[in-house]
């Protein structure tokens, strides 16, 4: 039997993808597919733990709720929590690059280069610590090749040939962008939260038995679907408060 689960942590459509990859091929799954947009994973499994297990092993930062904990209101403060938290991180190196810009000439011509240069690494670690974590996960995977760790490499050059400014604010902008490309993408699985609402509750598939009565996240790629327009078409054995 399918079942939905929530899915927290889960950042990206690519990052998406190779979960439903890695777990279908787990012996003990008959089905698995994420659906990105509401963060869910559709599955049909005898080993639980054992899927939990292979999602920690492709990513780390994305857990598997039990369908009882998917709480979209929850889910909805706990991402407002995290969006502030960003903004005011943002803010704080934003400030700290700019009172470093502001008195770097000062503290060269004084000799005081330790102070310049812990601003400037107060700054760079504060909107990167998590670039670094994230790097550092994608390394461990096998994988050297991708946005975060491209981003450390270069702010590292950067640092190593005295090029404190340039490392900062690219590190900054880089946070800024991703803060708001996941803005955008939380808007839009929103969105499209707001339009599955009007979606039906059910959906009849064909059988040898006949047509049966499931849930639409139980429909799987390959069955055919009868679809009714009212409710004298609908077969007598079956059901329904209205329309099929």
């Amino acid at each position: 039997m399918t079942t939905a689960y929530q899915i927290k942590g889960l950042d990206c459509a690519a990052c998406g993808a190779k979960i439903e990859d890695a777990v279908s091929k787990l012996p003990a799954v008959s089905y698995a597919v994420v659906d990105f947009a509401n963060q869910r994973l559709h599955l049909d499994t005898t080993d639980l733990e054992r899927v939990r297990s292979e999602i920690k092993r492709v990513d780390s930062a994305v857990d598997l709720l039990l369908p009882m904990d998917a709480d979209d209101t929850g889910r909805g403060r706990e991402e407002g929590i995290r969006q502030q938290r960003e903004i005011g991180i943002i803010i704080i190196a934003l400030v700290l690059f700019g009172v470093r810009a502001a008195i770097e000439e000062r503290l060269h011509l004084s000799g005081r280069w330790i102070f310049d240069y812990g601003l400037a690494l107060a700054a760079y670690f504060l909107a990167g610590i998590n670039i670094y974590i994230n790097a550092f996960k994608t390394i461990r995977r096998g994988d050297f090749f991708d946005e975060n760790v491209l981003m450390v490499v270069a702010t590292v050059g950067a640092i190593a040939i005295h090029s404190l400014s340039e490392a900062i604010g690219v590190m900054i902008f880089f946070k800024a962008g991703e803060f708001l490309q996941n803005l955008a993408v939380g808007r839009s699985r929103r969105s499209i939260r707001d339009l599955l609402t009007s979606k039906p509750d059910h959906a009849y598939v064909e059988s040898a038995d006949g047509l049966r009565r499931v849930p639409p996240e139980q429909v799987r790629i390959g069955e055919t679907i009868v679809v009714k327009p009212c409710r004298k078409w609908c077969p007598s054995t079956v059901s329904t408060n209205g329309c099929c």
